[in-house]
């Protein structure tokens, strides 16, 4: 008798143990499932302060977006979009170190994501940094779902006209062309390509087919003539060149 107690003894404890194992499995999911839930509802209260940001800057309220997309990625760090459109808050205050900084740790979570390229690409062209404007356009294009690549082509026909690489600039522009036929933008960089390149006639018809574009002007040159004449008031540099340009061109 005391045999079969030893092991009905020996088959409670086997019971007892499997009944802990259980009960810490049980635990362990409760713990993942909470985990999940907090992550879940941290995700979705900083998802509802990145929309406030861009409706912030909807209505050009900067510094309000600011404040929304920072509440946003101290409660998610790791909010990708949150994180390009704060680069794009800074684009905007022309803090280029801080945009270019926080375009890049947007990349950092996702290698794919080509709007942060893209902006990357323009923060560097904001700095002068041509080459590497260049390379981030280039990355931005590499993803094939990326929505909008004739952004990105226009961006790099702009950094290869600025360096002279005229050829590599109207291919660019061509692509972004067959993407979005409708963009006055590239037909603004092929003129100022033919016009550098003496070749007047093109750059004379791709101006007056920008112009025909722009919702602006619709093919009024008066008025482009105008608006091209007082930009030079407000602005410097390589851009005010770009309208000395476009001028010499009407002149044609």
């Amino acid at each position: 008798m005391k045999q079969y107690k030893g092991v009905l003894a020996y088959l409670l404890v086997l019971s007892v143990v499997s009944l802990a194992l259980c009960a810490c499995a049980s635990t362990e999911k409760e713990r993942e499932f909470e985990a999940e839930t907090t992550s879940l509802n941290k995700n979705i209260e900083a998802d509802a302060y990145y929309q406030l940001g861009v409706s912030k800057i909807n209505e050009n309220d900067i510094q309000g977006a600011f404040v929304q997309l920072k509440k946003a990625l101290d409660i998610e760090p790791r909010h990708m979009e949150a994180l390009n459109v704060l680069g794009l808050v800074y684009l905007q205050l022309e803090d280029y170190e801080n945009a270019k900084q926080t375009f890049l740790k947007a990349i950092k979570i996702n290698k794919d994501f080509s709007d942060a390229y893209n902006n990357l690409g323009i923060t560097y062209a904001k700095l002068q940094m041509w080459e590497d404007s260049i390379q981030a356009f280039k990355a931005a294009i590499q993803n094939p779902f990326y929505r909008t690549p004739d952004l990105a082509y226009n961006n790099l026909g702009y950094s290869y006209y600025r360096i002279k690489k005229y050829d590599d600039a109207i291919i660019a522009f061509k692509e972004a062309i067959k993407r979005a036929e409708q963009n006055n933008s590239p037909y603004y960089g092929l003129a100022l390509v033919f016009n550098a390149q003496k070749r007047y006639g093109e750059a004379s018809d791709s101006l007056m087919r920008a112009m025909q574009l722009d919702s602006k002007f619709k093919g009024d040159v008066n008025k482009a003539r105008e608006s091209f004449k007082a930009k030079l008031y407000s602005i410097t540099g390589y851009e005010a060149t770009d309208y000395i340009n476009f001028l010499e061109i009407m002149n044609y």
